[in-house]
């Protein structure tokens, strides 16, 4: 079982040098957690959902866990005119969550107790609370 404070001081064991990645990606790798946050924050602070639709995904692939949830949340809510699809806010969720975005473990106890985009759960929701 995880501990919170382990999963807010989270760094992926990637080598970057190793794993063939676009140089975007890699540098999201190489980023701190406060810089990934601030990165996201950059790209959504327009509204610009054309943009947000292209570089958050790619943050998110680059293994930017704050990218992968905060595009979940968008999906979930349909902010910035992006549509609701639970389903794929579950998926971008579950990523971030093994991206050790802690934010995520929240939005996937609330999806498997609410039955978004997933049965409803109630021992899945325990398990992503607890950790």
């Amino acid at each position: 079982m995880f501990h919170l404070a382990a999963l807010l001081t989270f760094t992926p064991a990637v080598d970057s040098g190793s794993v063939d990645l676009p140089d975007s990606a890699r540098a999201t790798l190489l980023q701190s957690r406060d810089e990934q946050i601030a990165a996201v924050n950059r790209v959504i602070e327009n509204g610009d959902k054309r943009r947000i639709m292209t570089e958050l995904p790619s943050m998110a692939d680059g293994g930017n866990g704050y990218a992968a949830w905060q595009l979940g949340v968008f999906f979930d809510t349909g902010q910035h005119d992006i549509p609701v699809d639970p389903q794929r806010a579950f998926a971008l969720f579950e990523r971030a969550a093994q991206a050790g975005e802690t934010f995520a473990l929240v939005s996937l106890g609330l999806m498997h107790a609410m039955g978004r985009g997933t049965p409803v759960d109630y021992a899945a929701s325990m398990r992503s609370y607890n950790a």
